[in-house]
């Protein structure tokens, strides 16, 4: 996946437009806690330059993969985990 980022939301043809709600650290344990805190049951996942596959990740979260929200995991020199919606 490509990431681009915009001021303002655009909808474009064969793209998803995600709005990013909230940027956690790679650290899966706290983020664990926030998605049993927030009552998250199931996300998309999507990851780039991360040892885990998406299963994998999803399995050590305690999630399912699938639902309305998304968790991109983007490794790399800034490694950050990136909670969003789909807007379009």
């Amino acid at each position: 996946f490509e990431i681009y980022q915009s001021a303002e939301p655009m909808r474009l043809v064969g793209f998803k437009t995600l709005k990013i709600l909230k940027i956690h650290s790679r650290d899966h344990r706290k983020l664990k806690n926030w998605l049993k805190r927030e009552g998250i049951e199931g996300l998309n996942i999507w990851t780039k330059g991360s040892k885990l596959a998406p299963a994998q990740l999803a399995g050590k979260l305690g999630i399912k993969e699938g639902g309305d929200n998304y968790l991109l995991e983007i490794g790399g020199t800034i490694s950050q985990l990136l909670y969003c919606k789909q807007l379009f």
